[in-house]
């Protein structure tokens, strides 16, 4: 399997520079943006598995570059960083389709724990996906009807 993607988001240099080292050393592929008209561009160059984007930025803050990211690829997780834990506003992001949201100061085993979920969780879509896929194949009405061996000598 190739290095997962991680495109992260922020405007503070110390905060990609932190998680870059940290997750590089978990075998990721990192991807970085200072804003978010960088991380569209990324997102959709590159394709990233997993997105930490920070919510407040300037110019595209985080709110809206998540609106865009699920526009563009709805198969990428995307985690929300804040260092304002406002709820209105974290409820807002999860309706959006933001997989998660964490706080800062950043602890970075919660960040690999999250990043290892929901890379987990997307490839057990994608195996629902399959797996729905190859028994409507199966199952569909002419190979389960007059194909088999046993079905054929009843037809005799």
């Amino acid at each position: 399997m190739s290095p997962r993607k991680i495109l992260l988001v922020d405007d503070e240099p110390h905060v990609l520079e932190l998680l870059s080292v940290a997750l590089e050393e978990e075998g990721y592929t990192i991807l970085l943006a200072n804003n978010g008209k960088e991380a569209l561009a990324q997102l959709k160059k590159e394709q990233p598995q997993v997105v930490l984007l920070d919510i407040r930025m300037p110019g595209l803050d985080g709110v809206e570059v998540l609106r865009r990211i699920k526009e563009i690829n709805q198969a990428s997780s995307v985690i929300m960083m804040t260092a304002y834990g406002a709820m209105d506003t974290v409820v807002k992001v999860i309706q959006l389709g933001a997989y998660d949201y964490l706080t800062k100061p950043l602890d970075l085993e919660k960040v690999k724990v999250l990043i290892r979920r929901s890379l987990e969780a997307q490839e057990l879509a994608q195996e629902v996906t399959s797996l729905r896929s190859k028994l409507k194949e199966k199952y569909q009405l002419e190979n389960i009807v007059g194909k088999h061996p046993k079905m054929l000598e009843v037809y005799k």
